[in-house]
C-alpha cells in the first residue's frame, strides 16, 4: 500500500465543477436565485470552537448536488450556530432538510437535538469520505456555485499531511493537513449522508436550449425522445 501525498482533490477538477455565474446555476436550479421549498437540502456541519464552525448548504437537483451556501464562524457555543445557519441559508420554508456531521460529534447532535434538529452521524474516516467526494466530482454530479468562494479556496488548498514520521518511517495511513479544512469536511459529511448518486435521465440544458425545447409541440418532443432512447 502506498500513501497519498500532495493535493487531495485535482485543482482542474474543482475548476471544472464550479458554476461561475447565475446562468450556469440556472441550468440546475431554473428558479435561481430563489430555490423552490420542495427541493431537498443537505446541510453538512463541521463543529469547532478553537477553529471555525463550518457549514455548507447543498441543494439536491435532478442532475446532482449543487453547493450554494457556506458558513464559517469562530468562538461560539455549538447550539448558538443553529439560528445563524438557518438565517444565512434561508431554511425557514424548506420542506426537506437533512443535517449531517461527524459521527463522533455526540455533543453537536445533543445540542442540536435539544432544539428539535436531528443530525445524521456520518462516517468520519477521511479515506472513505474523500473517495465518496471524488466519485461525485469525477462523475460530474457535484457542483460548487460561485456563491461559495471560501469552500472553493479550501478545496484547492486541501492536501495530505507529510507521510514521514519523526523517526523517518513512512506512515501506514493517509492523514490530511488539519488547517482550514472545515468546509471540505462539512461537504464530506454531507455526501456520506446522501450516499446514492442520482441517475440523470437527460442532459443539463442551457437556457436557450430549454427555451427551444419548451417551444416544441408534443409530437416533436415525442419523436426526439424516441430517437434519443433508440
Amino acid at each position: 500500500r502506498r500513501n497519498a501525498t500532495g493535493s487531495v482533490y485535482d485543482y482542474s477538477l474543482i475548476e471544472k465543477q464550479t458554476l461561475l455565474d447565475d446562468a450556469a446555476i440556472r441550468r440546475f436550479i431554473p428558479e435561481w436565485p430563489a430555490i423552490s421549498p420542495s427541493r431537498p437540502v443537505i446541510i453538512g456541519l463541521d463543529s469547532g470552537a478553537d477553529h471555525p464552525f463550518g457549514a455548507v448548504k447543498i441543494v439536491a437537483t435532478e442532475y446532482g448536488l449543487v453547493q450554494v451556501g457556506e458558513y464559517l464562524q469562530r468562538m461560539k457555543a455549538t447550539s448558538q450556530h443553529l439560528d445563524p445557519i438557518g438565517h444565512v441559508f434561508g431554511l425557514s420554508n424548506v420542506q426537506s432538510i437533512r443535517w449531517a456531521a461527524n459521527k463522533n460529534e455526540a455533543n453537536l447532535r445533543l445540542e442540536f437535538g435539544l432544539k428539535g434538529v436531528g443530525v445524521i452521524p456520518a462516517e468520519s474516516k477521511h479515506e472513505i469520505g474523500i473517495q465518496r467526494m471524488q466519485s461525485w466530482l469525477y462523475s460530474g454530479q457535484f457542483w460548487f456555485a460561485y456563491t461559495c468562494p471560501k469552500t472553493i479556496e479550501q478545496f484547492r488548498a486541501y492536501r495530505y499531511a507529510p507521510n514521514i514520521s519523526t523517526d523517518g518511517q513512512k506512515k501506514t495511513k493517509e492523514e490530511v493537513f488539519k488547517f482550514q479544512d472545515e468546509l471540505p469536511d462539512a461537504d464530506r459529511y454531507a455526501v456520506m449522508a446522501w450516499p446514492e448518486l442520482p441517475k440523470a435521465t437527460e442532459s443539463v440544458m442551457t437556457e436557450s436550449q430549454r427555451a427551444r425545447w419548451a417551444s416544441m409541440d408534443d409530437r416533436t418532443k415525442m419523436e426526439i425522445e424516441r430517437m434519443r432512447e433508440y
